[in-house]
């Protein structure tokens, strides 16, 4: 062994030996922080799927928020198109009560002629009776009573005949 290549390869295994202790602390000290690095990402990677579903959930209400003002505005369109029906619908009853409100004027004032009317031909009846009761009268030969006709009627029914009795 007294070849100087025995001696090299001796003095790199003794290098070799030497060296691989430092060499197995880097490692384990290598090992020890993938093991830390593994756990922190493994950390990450829960967080960011926390994240993940997060964000799903908050798109997913953000959808439902949004399908909720659509169907909310199509109800307020609908309000105000109702809004509209009944105020076109309240307009038509007022001009109907309006018509109604006139035609009951005017059916009150028809009514007011036709009583006048009533009253003008109780008064023409009335006359006409007296008038056949003077005519009577007249015929048997009894003169018209002072201020008043024999029948009772007033100053105003009465008239002068042709012949000078009144009636």
């Amino acid at each position: 062994m007294a070849c100087p290549c025995w001696r090299r390869l001796r003095s790199f295994v003794r290098y070799e030996t030497d060296s691989t202790e430092p060499l197995s602390r880097r490692l384990s000290g290598a090992k020890e922080e993938a093991v830390s690095d593994g756990e922190a990402l493994g950390g990450l990677i829960e967080r960011v799927a926390s994240l993940q579903r997060a964000l799903e959930s908050a798109v997913l209400q953000r959808n439902v928020a949004v399908a909720l003002m659509h169907e909310a505005q199509r109800h307020a369109e609908e309000a105000e198109a109702a809004v509209g029906a009944a105020a076109r619908a309240g307009e038509l009853a007022a001009a109907e009560v309006r018509e109604k409100t006139e035609q009951s004027a005017a059916t009150d004032a028809r009514i007011r002629e036709l009583e006048r009317e009533m009253l003008v031909l109780r008064d023409g009846e009335q006359w006409a009776l007296e008038a056949a009761a003077a005519e009577t009268r007249e015929k048997e030969g009894e003169p018209c009573m002072g201020g008043a006709c024999a029948s009772g009627s007033s100053w105003r029914r009465c008239y002068l005949m042709s012949n000078g009795w009144q009636t």
